[in-house]
């Protein structure tokens, strides 16, 4: 569950944008996007209730090495066009496809093949 901020709450386009992508989104799946499931506003606060993967977005992994192998580089791209392009194909726009919005998780037996994967 995630609380949005109060700058975000402050701007009524802003809160009416995430209550109709919520409503849009919610049957969607795809492995390297986060599944959203419900959008709520009670008073001065909105949650965003969103699937929870254990580590960073890809934002901050690549900030965190600032360089990585052509090795590592070339799957992650594919993954993150993957999920563009299911995006894009589903009407959404890359700013719900932004990099600090998609997950990274590190290759797991309990969880192949989910989100972005790392080595």
């Amino acid at each position: 569950l995630r609380l949005l901020s109060p700058e975000f709450v402050s701007k009524p386009a802003l809160v009416l944008r995430a209550q109709r992508l919520t409503a849009f989104v919610r049957h969607l799946e795809h492995p390297h996007l986060l599944r959203v499931w419900h959008f709520e506003q009670s008073g001065p606060e909105c949650r965003l209730a969103i699937e929870w993967v254990d580590g960073p977005n890809v934002l901050n992994w690549l900030k965190a090495r600032k360089t990585i192998p052509v090795a590592d580089a070339i799957p992650l791209l594919a993954q993150v066009a993957q999920a563009m392009d299911f995006a894009a194909s589903h009407g959404l726009t890359a700013v719900e496809t932004a990099p600090e919005r998609l997950p990274v998780q590190h290759e797991s037996p309990d969880q192949p093949g989910r989100k972005l994967r790392t080595s």
